[in-house]
């Protein structure tokens, strides 16, 4: 297995691991503490063996992947279904991943996603609702001097949304 993604969860790194020809995808969990991996849990519960990234709330991980987001729930240590586009995603790819509470935000190549994790309603942002562009890529959650904000990768540019006003900001840096 090839390593792909890392999260830092308390004391236990999260690795994603992504399969090739002769093996399944999953992840594994390293604790820093004893510098000792346990046992690896397989693709049972992951929408693809792409892995793009991670993502925690107190009770889940969030697991981006190339056919939607995989959950594993630290109350139960096992895999909750996924949220892929039979749930209301606008696309099965899922490039990255911030939450912000109660609402996590994906990147798609078909908008910026904001799902509620306590109605599981979800929105999809797009060019309809202020972004320069639809595809995004990368999310970096920041504070600044207005209150926190979304950095948002799309197709080479750098956009900003305000989660005080939910507003996306005209100001953008061309990369």
């Amino acid at each position: 297995n090839n390593m792909d993604g890392l999260k830092l969860v308390g004391t236990d790194l999260i690795i994603g691991l992504q399969g090739n020809f002769g093996s399944s995808a999953g992840v594994q969990v390293f604790d820093t503490l004893t510098d000792t991996f346990g046992n690896g849990r397989l693709v049972a519960g992951l929408p693809s063996n792409i892995v793009n990234g991670f993502e925690t709330d107190n009770n889940i991980m969030y697991i981006a992947t190339d056919g939607g987001i995989g959950r594993w729930s630290f109350q139960t240590n096992d895999w909750l279904n996924p949220i892929t586009s039979t749930d209301g995603l606008p696309s099965n790819i899922i490039q990255d991943l911030v939450f912000e509470d109660p609402h996590l935000w994906a990147a798609t190549p078909s908008g910026l996603v904001k799902i509620d994790i306590n109605t599981n309603s979800i929105n999809t942002l797009t060019s309809a609702n202020g972004m320069i562009g639809t595809s995004t890529w990368g999310l970096i959650k920041t504070t600044d001097n207005v209150g926190k904000r979304l950095a948002i990768v799309l197709d080479g540019e750098i956009h900003s949304f305000n989660f005080s006003v939910f507003t996306f900001s005209l100001s953008f840096i061309r990369l």
